[in-house]
């Protein structure tokens, strides 16, 4: 959990991505819901949201003259899921659409033509069940929710282009216009099947893919028998065409670890699949067959190219397909992978050490997990950290999930109970193998002496599923990130799994086990419970089912590495012997080290956020971390390198370079442009030297690169102050003539260059770059309304005039300070008056 996992640097780099930034918002369900007056279960319905399978961008080039130059306008055809409308939006669906929404708008920051699609799913049994559950008729549910996706989308200022609803009727009439052209190819043949049918994947099941009971392992609810007379899609037939296809262009489907499992699917062999369904009134007739309607995915997938046709045509296929179709990228959904994407964060309260914590203190465990855990919401919000759940393991709901989870495990045969004696570190609250110790049976990690302790505990019988997880990580590499951190796990596991103890006898604060109250359940197989517990809703009855339909598994553990073996080894057999799903990937992240050593609340030299803003401001502190810690590894804070770095970097080599580019200009051109910069530069090396730092810049960004994207944009400032020792316009200047003029216009340049900087870098030091962009004389609308093409060279202009100059970032001094005689010692104090406003601070 949050606080157990040390939420360090890389807990905030995402979101300090300049495409993360929407998702800040406050959210609006609940507002939305009063407005709407929907009934509460249909809020709270345990049943997971279907959406359509995946998110497409399409890369097209239409050549137009203007200015008599040919420019290529690239359109970017990029799809939200399609939302199933059998409940209102949830945030899982808002959040994918955030993301979609945030991409779009960097696409057109990008200067693309965008058109960013989203909508609704509306036909299919579940939409009819649901709709009859609240007295409504299909129709009318389907207008009431679909409503409510573009009433939330316009709160969440999610700039769509189209809003596809598969109940248009256009979307009809391309609906059955692609039929009809698939079965004029032959593909398409009416027969008999009989299976197991799951009601809320809507699709036939494999026996060999069911849990117990012919239980689906995503709605973990019994797939009944059927028997249809229905039309199939010859899907086996293109099977050798679609293993081409993935082996001539391998970046068809990502990440690239999401092709190997398409193309295991493909290669396990396809069967033809059902595309009608005569039992659900609710859909698109067959064209020449009224009694059966086309199935949900047949019909709901096509709305990517439906809603690519203009509402005032007659809508057909070869007009939306020539209005952007087709897509050369293809970005797996939620639906189609069994995701369904929500931040979780919390605190992990229970144990040992939270109860001596909470007694040294003078307070009760409960009164000393309020106060702290209400630390970490504050911090978040300080952050701007937009979580959708916050799972305290106090919780009354975490406890009843966790008696349950408890409860199958132990119907699995997997607990047992028997004395434990051995080395125990109070810290890690865990027992110890003696060869990991250090001298005195010292921790590693805590470097603490561990204690002999002899108790009669349950345990969990690991040691059965050895083999199990040998196959998983064989068989999915990715599941363990880094891959350098995977290598540690297999080790881990070749040493052989030893089963562990999951109760305490001697730990009175934590959840009583199930029909025996003398003993606590383990703080790890309490805690890593939290991940689930916190899916379900705060209304309902919580139970184990409803939260995993709710979200699980998880796409993603980012966590720390000293806590790896329990992710990555403990959760997953839990998970295996409770029959739930695996997380897809764990990411170990390095540690956020101070001074050479690592971090933490138990070796007492923590790096509180908070201070390091106030004292250094926002900027310095974002900047740091975004430049010197690349995800993944550890990264290293000195009080020295964050003042050598933030002083070289901000102060100096950007800083600098503009203020006294300004005083130049105001002592010889009055603060006015004599010159637009497009002009000034014709055959200027500088020029062609800041655009390619631009584009490598943006690259950077895309890829999520942070570090790298400060190291090309610095580059620039380099550049600049190379531009300006090499020119020595103050030279040229007291020269007059041509000379002067000549200066003049380096100032122009060197200006130009500092204005992209200033957009370039606005996603790492915001306000750095505003106070830059107002020294150029911009307003704050303008400031804000800049996109990515505004990086393009060009944008001050001739008799432009510029602001007074002054120092935008103030160096860190360090002052050297004596006290009673004694040794000297160094202060640290941002040379300004005012202590800035506190902004996001890349580092908890």
């Amino acid at each position: 959990m949050a606080a157990r996992i040390n939420c360090s640097i890389q807990n905030t780099l995402c979101l300090l991505n300049p495409l993360y930034s929407i998702s800040t918002r406050p959210r609006t369900t609940a507002h939305f819901k009063n407005r709407l007056s929907f009934p509460p279960n249909l809020f709270f319905s345990s049943s997971k949201s279907r959406t359509v399978a995946f998110c497409t961008i399409n890369n097209c080039s239409h050549n137009s003259a203007q200015n008599d130059e040919a420019v290529a306008t690239e359109t970017f055809v990029l799809t939200s899921p399609l939302y199933y409308v059998n409940a209102p939006p949830h945030m899982g669906s808002a959040y994918t659409t955030i993301a979609a929404d945030a991409i779009s708008r960097f696409q057109r920051l990008l200067g693309k033509k965008v058109i960013f699609v989203t909508g609704t799913d509306e036909h299919g049994e579940k939409i009819a069940t649901a709709a009859a559950a609240h007295g409504f008729s299909p129709s009318e549910h389907c207008d009431v929710v679909s409503q409510a996706y573009k009433t939330l989308w316009k709160d969440l200022e999610i700039a769509y282009d189209k809003f596809i609803r598969t109940t248009d009727p256009k979307h009809e009439a391309i609906v059955k216009e692609f039929y009809s052209r698939v079965l004029a190819n032959g593909d398409i043949y009416r027969a008999d099947y009989e299976g197991l049918y799951c009601v809320n994947c809507e699709e036939y099941k494999d026996e060999k893919e069911l849990l117990d009971n012919n239980c689906c392992p995503m709605h973990l609810k019994p797939c009944i028998q059927r028997k249809e007379d229905n039309y199939f899609f010859a899907l086996s037939k293109y099977q050798k065409l679609l293993e081409e296809t993935l082996m001539h262009n391998p970046n068809f489907v990502q990440p690239s670890f999401r092709l190997k499992e398409v193309q295991s699917w493909i290669r396990s062999g396809l069967k033809d699949f059902s595309i009608s369904r005569a039992s659900v009134d609710w859909g698109i007739p067959i064209p020449n067959d009224n009694k059966q309607t086309i199935y949900v995915w047949f019909d709901a997938l096509l709305g990517y190219i439906s809603a690519l046709s203009e509402d005032k045509e007659q809508p057909n296929l070869q007009s939306a397909v020539s209005s952007g179709w087709p897509a050369s990228l293809h970005l797996i959904g939620k639906r189609l992978l069994g995701k369904k994407v929500i931040f979780v964060t919390g605190t992990d309260e229970h144990g040992e050490k939270i109860a001596t914590a909470a007694a040294a203190r003078g307070s009760s465990p409960s009164e000393h997990c309020d106060v702290v855990s209400q630390a970490y919401k504050t911090l978040w919000k300080d952050l701007e950290i937009a979580y959708d759940k916050f799972i305290r393991t106090t919780d009354p709901k975490h406890e009843a999930i966790v008696k349950e989870f408890y409860s199958r495990v132990l119907a699995n045969g997997d607990i047992y109970r028997a004395d434990y004696e051995g080395l125990y570190c109070v810290n890690c609250e865990e027992y110890k193998d003696e060869k990991e110790l250090l001298d005195n049976n010292c921790c590693p990690m805590h470097l603490k002496p561990c204690i002999q302790r002899k108790e009669d505990n349950y345990f969990f019988a690991l040691s059965k599923y050895q083999k199990l997880l040998e196959e998983t990580l064989m068989h999915n590499p990715n599941f363990v990130q880094p891959s350098f951190r995977l290598k540690e796990v297999q080790s881990w596991i070749r040493s052989g799994l030893k089963d562990f103890s999951i109760s305490r006898a001697s730990v009175d604060w934590g959840i009583p086990i199930p029909n025996d109250n003398k003993q606590t359940i383990y703080v790890w197989f309490d805690a890593l419970l939290g991940y689930i517990s916190a899916l379900s809703e705060d209304k309902e009855q919580p139970n184990l089912q409803s939260a995993v339909s709710s979200g699980w598994p998880a796409s993603l553990h980012l966590i720390g590495k000293d806590i790896l073996r329990f992710h990555a080894v403990y959760w997953p057999a839990m998970l295996m012997s409770a029959g739930l799903g695996l997380p897809k990937m764990v990411f170990g992240h390095g540690f956020l080290t101070k001074d050479g050593t690592k971090m933490g609340k138990s070796l007492g030299n923590t790096l509180e956020p908070n201070e390091l803003v106030q004292k250094f401001g926002s900027d310095a502190v974002r900047y740091f971390f975004l430049r010197e810690v690349e995800f993944g590894n550890d990264g290293d804070y000195s009080e020295d390198r964050f003042v050598n770095i933030v002083n070289a970097h901000l102060a100096n080599t950007i800083g600098n370079l503009l203020n006294r580019t300004l005083g130049l200009l105001k002592r010889n051109c009055q603060s006015t442009l004599v010159v637009d910069s497009f002009i000034a530069a014709e055959g200027n090396a500088l020029k062609d030297t800041v655009e390619k730092l631009v584009e490598k810049a943006r690259v950077h960004y895309e890829n999520l690169s942070l570090s790298l994207a400060c190291e090309a944009i610095l580059e620039i400032g380099n550049a600049g102050n190379v531009y300006m020792d090499e020119c020595a316009p103050w030279s040229l200047f007291k020269q007059g003539g041509a000379a002067s003029e000549a200066a003049a216009k380096d100032l122009v340049i060197i200006l130009e260059a500092m204005r992209i900087i200033a957009i370039a870098l606005s996603p790492v030091a915001p306000s750095l770059c505003w106070r830059i962009y107002s020294q150029l004389g911009y307003s704050k609308d303008h400031f804000n309304t800049a996109t990515w093409s505004d990086t393009k060279w060009g944008g001050l202009k001739g008799g432009q005039v510029m602001a007074q100059p002054k120092p935008v970032f103030a160096r860190i001094e360090n002052r050297t300070e004596t006290e009673d005689g004694g040794a000297a010692s160094k202060k640290f104090v941002k040379n300004k008056e005012k202590k800035p406003k506190s902004q996001v601070v890349a580092e908890a």
